[in-house]
């Protein structure tokens, strides 16, 4: 017995002394039946990447350095390729990019999507990620383009969540929360642009294009609008048509955001990208483009839009939880 009594405690003070050794990040994560550290989150961002073109490698490697993902994300001409790390429940969120105003003070830049879903993911399954950057000053009257779609996909470009992009703004003050079509859509559905009386994109098609330049969908390209470049910025180019999700997603080169932003045209704002793109800006005060169009293929949805700062642009970003 009195052996016993004092295995016990000895065995009592081991455990608490190696208790209090353990990294305190350990504390919240246990081993799943595979060996899978859980209870631990993975956020993915733009990379410092700036305008219609995704990250670099080296820019991925630079932003996850140190991190959880270092090593483990591979760029591909701006889209991210992460390989599931085992078999499971993943929580999936998704924001979207705003629309641009470089720091204007009084020019709104939109309410982008968040979409949060579960999916059950298998160990080696790669997804795709894009996030998408915020519309950028093309036209230096001045005038913005749309911000990208951020879009999780499986490697066959099936979506698993898709968040919409904000319209881009034009100059004039309107007021916060005053023209809502300039943020995201929470439905399949993009939204239209000021003026822009033609029908709102679906089904993974590109917007519409108005006066400005449309965000591109999953599926379908955008539109170039009118194709003007009026009082272009120093250094910018011509305008490119906004990419489709499943061709790369690389917004207008003449002010749309990666993800599919429409291009600013005159001082129209550009649609923006999402799973089905927003229409551009046609006609009328304030002159905005519309938001692009989300989607969740996940259980447990949440589909709200960001409740971000309205005057300070913002790209998206992507977390994984597991």
């Amino acid at each position: 017995m009195k052996k016993a009594l004092i295995f016990i405690v000895f065995f009592l003070f081991t455990l608490s002394s190696y208790s209090q050794i353990l990294p305190s990040h350990q504390a919240s994560h246990y081993k799943s039946s595979t060996g899978a550290t859980q209870g631990v989150s993975a956020t993915f961002t733009s990379c410092d990447a700036i305008r219609h073109i995704g990250p670099t490698q080296a820019q991925v490697d630079a932003e996850y350095l140190g991190t959880n993902l270092e090593g483990l994300v591979t760029s591909s001409s701006g889209i991210q390729l992460f390989t599931v790390p085992f078999s499971g429940t993943f929580t999936i969120t998704a924001i979207g990019a705003t629309g641009g105003n470089e720091g204007e003070p009084t020019v709104e830049v939109g309410h982008p999507a968040k979409i949060t879903g579960e999916f059950n993911l298998t160990q080696g399954d790669v997804i795709k990620i894009l996030v998408g950057q915020h519309g950028w000053k093309a036209s230096c009257r001045p005038g913005w383009g749309g911000g990208g779609g951020t879009f999780v996909t499986t490697n066959d470009n099936s979506p698993l969540v898709v968040a919409g992009g904000c319209g881009g703004p034009h100059l004039k003050p309107w007021g916060a929360g005053t023209h809502s079509y300039q943020n995201a859509s929470l439905t399949t559905t993009g939204n239209r642009g000021t003026g822009n009386n033609s029908a709102a994109a679906t089904n993974g098609a590109g917007g519409s294009g108005g006066n400005g330049g449309s965000g591109a969908g999953l599926l379908g390209n955008g539109h170039t609008g009118n194709n003007n470049r009026y009082q272009p910025c120093a250094g910018v180019g011509n305008h490119t048509v906004p990419q489709a999700f499943v061709n790369g997603g690389v917004g207008d080169g003449f002010g749309g955001g990666f993800g599919g932003g429409g291009g600013v045209t005159n001082t129209y704002g550009g649609g923006g990208g999402g799973y089905s793109g927003g229409g551009g800006a046609k006609s009328g005060s304030p002159y905005t483009g519309g938001g692009g169009a989300s989607f969740n293929g996940g259980a447990n949805q949440v589909n709200i839009l960001d409740t971000n700062d309205d005057f300070t642009e913002a790209d998206g970003k992507v977390i994984i939880s597991w």
